[in-house]
């Protein structure tokens, strides 16, 4: 993984604040990553963390953030399980997925649990930024 670019393409519009995010990944040295490129990003802020889905869900809960960018395996809850609960208990907050598992069974699930954008972690620093503009609608 190279270095963090400031990616200034995704800015907020004018009156617009800014997307509130949480990163959900078992792996700390994946979330501080995850928090590099969403810091990289104008319109981002990263208002929390979490190691899997369980506490995901709990931060969702406290923070009702904007974004919930999560992995995909993760003991006590995955990633799909906290997508579909967001889906269901927060229907506001946009999840995308980003996984080291980027296959059609990984997508295809991704996507049947109501994620909004699956990226893999390989691309992760050119696609999140990317993902985030499209699912936000930014220009």
């Amino acid at each position: 993984m190279g270095a963090v670019a400031q990616d200034r393409s995704v800015t907020p519009t004018v009156g617009q604040t800014r997307i509130r995010a949480i990163v959900v990944d078992d792996s700390a040295a994946v979330r501080r990553a995850i928090c590099l490129v969403l810091e990289g990003i104008a319109a981002v802020e990263v208002v929390g963390t979490a190691r899997n889905g369980r506490e995901g869900l709990e931060k969702a809960a406290a923070l009702l953030p904007d974004l919930v960018v999560t992995d995909l395996q993760m003991p006590e809850m995955d990633g799909l399980g906290l997508t579909i609960r967001v889906r269901k208990f927060f229907p506001f907050i946009r999840v995308v997925m980003v996984t080291v598992f980027d296959n059609a069974e990984a997508r295809a699930a991704a996507w049947e649990c109501g994620a909004d954008a699956f990226v893999s972690l390989d691309c992760v620093y050119e696609d999140l930024p990317r993902e985030i503009k499209r699912v936000f609608s930014l220009t």
